[in-house]
This record gives C-alpha cells, sequence and structure tokens, in this order.
C-alpha cells in the first residue's frame, strides 16, 4: 500500500470497507440473505457457509486470544497480583466475551443446533486462560495474531449491519432530511443520535478491542481516522448510498 495510507490505516481498515462496502452485500444476496438470517427457511447449503463462517472467526479469535504478542514483553500483574486491566490489551479482553458468545450463536443458529452453546462454554475457559495468565500464554508473531483476529472483527461487522438494516428498515438519510422542519424531526433525530452512538459502541467493543489484543497500533488520531473510515463502510451498507442491493 501507498504509505500515505499505511501511514494511518492498516491493512485490516482496508478489507473491512471492501468488506463493508461490496463484500458483504454481494455475498449476502448470493446466500438468500443467510448472511443476515439464519432461519430454518434458507437453503441448507447456504446456512452451511454461514455456520463455516462463524466458526472460523470464533476459533481463530480463541486462537489469537491464547497466545500473546512475540514483540512486547509480557504483560505485568498488578501488585495484587490480578491481571492489569488497566492497558487498552488488559481490558480488551472483556468485550471477548460477547464476541464469542455471538460468533458460537450464530454458528450454531445456522444450523439449528445446539452446539453453538457447547463451542461458548469452552471458549469462556480459554477467555479465562487469556484473562488471568496472559503472561504464560505462548509468544506468537503479531501478524498471525492479526490475520486470526480479523475474521471475528468481519462477522461482528456483519452481525451489527445485519441488525441495522433489519432495524431501520426505511429509516435513511433521505428520511432524516425529509423530516426537518415537521412534527417528526424530533422522533427522527433521537434515532439518529442513537444510531450514531450504537455505532460508536459497536466500533469500541466489536473492532478496537479484538485489534487490541491482536496487537495493532496507532494514537487516538489513529483511531479516530480508522472509525470515520468504517462509519463510511456503514453507510454505504445499511444507508441509501449503499453499493450493492
Amino acid at each position: 500500500m501507498p504509505a500515505s495510507i499505511t501511514r494511518w490505516f492498516e491493512t485490516e481498515d482496508l478489507l473491512l470497507t471492501a468488506w463493508l462496502i461490496v463484500v458483504e452485500p454481494l455475498a449476502n444476496r448470493l446466500l438468500g440473505g443467510a448472511l443476515h438470517s439464519t432461519s430454518a427457511g434458507a437453503p441448507l447449503l447456504s446456512r452451511l457457509f454461514v455456520a463455516a463462517f462463524y466458526l472460523v472467526a470464533g476459533l481463530g479469535a480463541v486462537a489469537c486470544l491464547l497466545t500473546r504478542s512475540r514483540s512486547a514483553p509480557p504483560p505485568e500483574p498488578t501488585a495484587g497480583g490480578d491481571p492489569d486491566v488497566s492497558t487498552p490489551s488488559g481490558y480488551a479482553r472483556l468485550p471477548m466475551i460477547v464476541v464469542l458468545g455471538l460468533l458460537f450463536d450464530s454458528a450454531g443458529r445456522a444450523l439449528q443446533l445446539p452446539f453453538g452453546d457447547w463451542l461458548f462454554a469452552g471458549s469462556m475457559l480459554a477467555w479465562g486462560v487469556s484473562f488471568f495468565l496472559q503472561a504464560k500464554l505462548p509468544p506468537a508473531p503479531d501478524l498471525l495474531r492479526r490475520v486470526l483476529m480479523t475474521p471475528a472483527i468481519i462477522a461482528m461487522s456483519t452481525e451489527f449491519t445485519g441488525a441495522m438494516n433489519g432495524g431501520l428498515d426505511g429509516f435513511n438519510l433521505g428520511s432524516v432530511l425529509a423530516a426537518y422542519g415537521t412534527p417528526e424531526w424530533s422522533m427522527v433525530s433521537f434515532v439518529a443520535c442513537m444510531g450514531s452512538a450504537a455505532v460508536l459502541v459497536m466500533y469500541v467493543m466489536f473492532v478496537f478491542a479484538p485489534r487490541q489484543i491482536a496487537g495493532s497500533g496507532g494514537s487516538w488520531r489513529h483511531w479516530a481516522l480508522r472509525f470515520l473510515l468504517y462509519v463510511v463502510g456503514v453507510l454505504l451498507n445499511i444507508g441509501p448510498l449503499k453499493v450493492v442491493g
């Protein structure tokens, strides 16, 4: 990538944006909507693909959690011997409980089988080892850890945009502008503000936190620009300017 891009963005940022704008809508259309809806009515082949998609994402995240960065020193515990959650890589592990739960639940629902609950229970054991024994985890190259975590980030963004597309059906930038100056403006603006807050919370929990675990770097300026790029991807996925469908 050109130096002007790599200075501010990492490969994951560009992959995630391309996924949101083009790949995910196309894949969901080809799979008959199964990527956003794991109901039994979807074709079996589509549900098998979706289950594999979420399984790979969940297992990759677990594998990343069970390693630590080879290029960074082992994290030091607090004076009381507890895990240090004052750093991004420390507290970033907390949202992973939700990430793993959603990924394995989606895999199980795709096939209408309960194995998602079993995998989630096992992943909680791995999460506990990762959280309480961070300094004793085997080291792994940063690139490998980022590759392992990226499918989980993409899958969680798919969960989010699926919920947004379903919950905000017919609500887009055009409807917001059309409501200006009408009695409905206060309600429409409130929903728009809540949607904006949801995007920020989603990014912090399901993109920023996993990438902190995997070893992504950057200052707050880098992450602010990366978030803005993510917002563009979300708007082009769920809004009236969507590229596909």
